[in-house]
């Protein structure tokens, strides 16, 4: 007890646990790990007991998804090898004659490492997230064409004779050298969604199944594009007598900015997202023209 002198009344204290605790402090219970995964390391911690082989409290008992108690005698993490599917650790404190300390002081952790599912082109991807939402794992068994690469973040936009996605790469993972005209094989990588737009961030590196491949863009409108962004994000299309409604012969391209396009059949942004573009600094053309492009989506509006 302790007391008060400003307020002459007597306060109860509460010192620091001398309870024994166990933690497990990695893979966060639930984590889902890439495919590439072939071990995971478990990350445990114990206070106010010592684990040792009978010359301490006691030590640990642990089972992987409910198989043999596997005994260990101190607190280094658990490398796990893994193969694709999912595992509940469970752990708890023993005295030195294997019984569990009372009371129970235990632990569990569950994780998964994905699989891949395979689809056959990039249109079936697409179906799938639009199914069951971006965040899976995908191997791709058609050998999608490069239409456009850059330097930055590794990104390469690439399509097949179903569909087109965003290569987003910036980690490097694909080190293969890949230009545009290139055919993709061994294609393989996790979903995400990028202000709307589906990206595929790459978990192994892909080889180069040929090259020289020119990829004619089909013609769309405006109005298409606005209507069926989903069938046509991230491909290289060409809209026909397109022009620059702002061009005024002193309107100049800038990086990052929107400049509308009419074609007839309504308005869209011509987004100049590409610094590295010959066209930046440019003058805005006037007049109708043919114009191929890549198909962006910003949320739900297609640029």
């Amino acid at each position: 007890y302790g007391i008060d002198a400003e307020l002459g009344q007597l306060g109860s204290y509460s010192g620091c646990s001398t309870s024994p605790s166990l933690a497990i402090s990695s893979p966060a219970n639930n984590a889902v790990f890439s495919p590439e995964t072939t071990s995971v390391s478990i990350t445990i911690s114990v206070n106010n007991f010592v684990v040792a082989n009978g010359s301490g409290n006691g030590h640990i008992h642990y089972t992987i998804n409910g198989g043999s108690v596997i005994m260990k005698y101190d607190t280094n993490p658990i490398v796990l090898p893994t193969t694709p599917g999912t595992y509940t650790i469970y752990m708890e404190l023993v005295d030195n004659s294997h019984s569990p300390i009372s009371p129970a002081v235990n632990k569990t952790v569950t994780f998964t490492v994905a699989s891949y599912s395979i689809v056959t082109d990039l249109a079936a991807l697409r179906a799938d997230v639009i199914a069951n939402g971006a965040g899976k794992y995908y191997q791709i068994s058609s050998n999608p064409v490069v239409t456009y690469a850059r330097t930055t973040r590794n990104q390469k936009y690439v399509q097949d004779t179903s569909a087109a996605i965003l290569i987003d790469d910036l980690a490097g993972t694909i080190s293969t050298p890949i230009i545009s005209g290139d055919a993709i094989s061994g294609l393989k990588g996790q979903t995400v969604l990028f202000s709307g737009l589906l990206q595929l961030i790459p978990t192994v590196n892909a080889t180069v199944a040929s090259s020289g491949n020119i990829v004619t863009p089909q013609t769309v409108t405006a109005a298409d594009l606005a209507a069926n962004i989903e069938t046509y994000e991230s491909e290289l299309v060409q809209l026909s007598n397109a022009s620059f409604t702002t061009a005024d012969g002193t309107l100049a391209f800038t990086t990052s900015a929107n400049f509308n396009v009419n074609d007839g059949s309504g308005d869209i942004a011509f987004r100049t997202l590409f610094s590295e573009a010959d066209y930046i600094g440019q003058i805005v053309p006037s007049g109708p023209r043919n114009m191929a492009v890549l198909v962006a989506k910003f949320n739900t509006t297609a640029q």
